[in-house]
């Protein structure tokens, strides 16, 4: 279940259709300063999801509240080290070998986290609260229920990026969240062990909360089989 790079060079990648590029040549959105995008084009697509944490309003609440603020700035510092685990740990919940092939393209990986500030490590300074395999209409349910604006939810709806594309939607329970894509070309590996899929779908919960607790890092598969197992 290999299906994306294990290396950590998704800085080196476009923040939408996720391909690799020089640095030079991938562009930062000129209002948050954030995101990257290697052309105009995927800018334009990636705007929908992307304006809701790049929006004035949002910035401006930044701005002026410091606790806000802060909470943002960790995140993306959590995301610089727990970005390719949250990657597979969505791909083995997934659990692609027992799935419709278009698993990808009608679900998401849906993480809620709780801040806890002034642990050893930036690693720890989330913890999970929750996290599951959800349907889009059922994570669009959620954004309403955490009463986001219902242009947003449709805009979200409307952005499909096919059959390969893992979908991940990280949510702290003050409200900041962030969508991250993935592009997987090579599924098939993930699509070939049935029993071993669902062996890892059956455990990836427990595995993820123990590692975002302690700050290990990221767990390779045999380390997986052998916690489910």
């Amino acid at each position: 279940m290999s299906a994306i790079a294990r290396d950590n060079d998704y800085k080196e990648r476009c923040n939408y259709c996720y391909n690799k590029f020089e640095k030079e040549k991938l562009k930062r959105c000129s209002r948050c300063r954030f995101v990257k995008y290697c052309s105009r084009d995927c800018q334009k697509a990636a705007w929908p999801t992307h304006k809701r944490g790049c929006s004035d309003r949002f910035q401006k609440t930044l701005a002026v509240n410091k606790t806000a603020a802060q909470v943002n700035r960790d995140i993306t510092t959590w995301l610089d080290f727990w970005r390719n685990s949250v990657t597979y740990w969505a791909l083995i919940a997934m659990d692609l070998a027992n799935s419709p092939r278009d698993k990808l393209a009608t679900h998401c990986f849906f993480i809620e986290l709780d801040y806890r500030p002034n642990q050893p490590t930036k690693a720890q300074i989330f913890q999970l609260s929750d996290a599951a395999v959800l349907t889009r209409e059922e994570f669009a349910k959620y954004m309403r229920d955490s009463d986001t604006d219902e242009e947003l939810v449709q805009e979200w709806l409307k952005d499909q990026r096919g059959p390969n594309t893992v979908h991940v939607c990280i949510c702290h329970v003050a409200g900041t969240a962030r969508f991250l894509w993935f592009d997987c070309p090579n599924l098939h590996e993930s699509r070939e062990d049935p029993e071993t899929s669902k062996a890892l779908a059956e455990g990836w919960r427990d595995v993820m909360a123990y590692s975002l607790d302690t700050g290990k890092g990221a767990i390779g598969m045999n380390g997986l089989m052998d916690l489910v197992g």
